[in-house]
């Protein structure tokens, strides 16, 4: 098994899994501030399928979040996770200000792990181009991996 492919499923629901938990205070945050945070996430910054089907459901999102409406346009997989989300129980009564403040700290860690990630990955591909001997592609990434660079600052 591929620890890196995304329909590799295991889903943990941990605060400590930056991912999930995220995910799950955006299904409690109102319209305005899923697609602010939505805006600057892809799908494929996430680990998991069912969580890359959610963002992608989140960033289609026109008006505030009806759980019953949402759920009925998922994937059964994906429904099922988004559940299991939505009822966290760390998050049950807690106050929208309270979750507000937690999805800013979230979100900070999370765009850390997702560049981390991407900065690796960009090396990866530079030191193939570099193989390769194409320096159009070298530079194409560098530029790359010096932009995500400051984003980390």
């Amino acid at each position: 098994a591929d620890p890196d492919d995304p329909s590799q499923e295991e889903i943990v629901f941990s605060e400590k899994d930056l991912e999930t938990y995220f995910l799950a205070l955006m299904l409690h945050a109102d319209i305005d501030t899923i697609k602010s945070y939505m805006y600057n996430l892809k799908p494929k910054d996430f680990s998991k399928e069912a969580l890359q089907n959610l963002v992608k459901a989140l960033k289609k999102l026109k008006k505030n979040l009806k759980i019953k409406t949402f759920l009925k346009t998922l994937d059964e997989k994906t429904k099922t996770v988004t559940e299991e989300l939505y009822m966290w129980e760390a998050l049950a009564g807690e106050e929208k200000e309270d979750v507000a403040k937690e999805l800013e700290k979230t979100y900070k860690r999370l765009k850390t792990k997702i560049l981390k990630k991407r900065l690796r990955n960009l090396t990866n591909g530079i030191e193939l181009a570099e193989k390769q001997g194409d320096t159009e592609k070298i530079k194409e990434l560098t530029d790359l991996f010096e932009k995500h660079s400051k984003e980390l600052l």
